[in-house]
């Protein structure tokens, strides 16, 4: 038996990867689907492989790089970070079995987005992250965190933020813009409504004047002020010997008032400063002055009558006493 023995010699071809074009694509978008043709003639499919390699990380990391497929014709996506702009080359690698490899390097270039841009109607401001903005506001929301907040700020007590409009709508002040993405906002601040707080008296006594004390700073009776919505207003009456209560919008016996002004008030400071003092019996009584309370019901005791001489008869007074006016008083007590 005769054994021969002989070296047989295969002409492999050498992979071949074709061109891939350079790609644009805008911030926050994606490379989705390019075409990566490969040549790999008698090299079984599973005995060849397909790499990628990028020269900006920063940008497009690695593992951001996919490949998608089968056969000569292999899908390739490319997603660069979120929020990150700029160029880079990559790099694909096509290696069969036998370690011969073939490349193809196209640039991927990553517009940025249009600044974001923040405006207001009205008077107020923002904070980015913290960081307190004047309005307009043009930039980017460039930040490691997944969103970012925005609060809106009126730009003093006499303003209220009332709703965002644009990109978002809401009527919270505060806000969370994703990162990266580009937003055309408008904040809107209206003015608080202006309410007049007025302060009235009435006492018996016309010559004594009275003082009230607000937020700190005294005032003679009667007083009137406006305020924004929702102020807080202090009031302590001075003269609080003669003080017996307050009347109208609010009631009370306290000589201080603590409230919040959220509509047009009026309140009266009621005194009793003049001792109105009758015997038992009948007297002949004047008064010297015009008392701010002249009804007859409140300056006689309970139960005490008036007369007044007029036109040759004696007539009851049901209403108002007068000064200069002699009356003729009887008191039960």
């Amino acid at each position: 038996m005769t054994v021969r023995q002989f070296l047989v010699t295969m002409d492999v071809p050498e992979p071949e990867i074709f061109t891939i074009d350079d790609q644009i694509i805008e911030e926050n978008s994606t490379a989705n689907s390019l075409a990566v043709t490969i040549n790999m003639p008698s090299i079984p499919e599973g005995l060849a492989s397909l790499s990628a390699d990028s020269s900006n990380v920063s940008l497009i990391p690695v593992e951001n790089i996919t490949f998608e497929g089968e056969g000569d014709v292999r899908t390739v996506k490319i997603q660069p970070i979120k929020g990150q702009y700029g160029t880079g080359i990559i790099t694909i690698t096509l290696t069969d079995s036998y370690g011969r490899s073939d490349t193809s390097t196209f640039t991927i270039t990553v517009d940025p987005l249009p600044d974001s841009q923040i405006n207001a109607l009205g008077c107020g401001k923002v904070s980015i992250n913290g960081i307190e903005n004047n309005l307009p506001w043009s930039g980017r929301f460039d930040f490691n965190d997944d969103t970012i907040p925005i609060t809106a700020i009126p730009c003093n007590s006499g303003w209220i933020f009332d709703h965002w409009s644009g990109d978002i709508s809401s009527s919270n002040a505060i806000i969370n813009i994703p990162t990266g993405e580009l937003k055309v906002l408008k904040a809107h601040f209206v003015e608080k409504p202006v309410y007049t707080l007025e302060i009235d008296l009435q006492s018996l006594n016309a010559l004594n004047l009275y003082q009230v004390k607000i937020n700190g700073s005294n005032h003679e009776l009667p007083w009137s002020e406006t305020f924004v919505q929702g102020a807080p207003v202090e009031i302590e009456i001075v003269n609080q010997d003669d003080f017996q209560l307050w009347t109208g919008d609010v009631s009370s016996e306290q000589a201080f008032l603590n409230i919040t002004i959220n509509k047009d008030m009026h309140i009266t400071a009621i005194f009793y400063g003049f001792d109105f003092i009758l015997k038992h019996g009948w007297q002949l009584v004047s008064l010297p002055f015009t008392p701010i309370i002249d009804d007859i019901f409140t300056l006689l005791p309970e139960g005490a009558y008036a007369y007044r001489y007029s036109d040759g008869l004696y007539v009851e007074v049901s209403h108002a006493l007068h000064p200069g006016i002699g009356y003729w008083l009887f008191s039960p007590h």
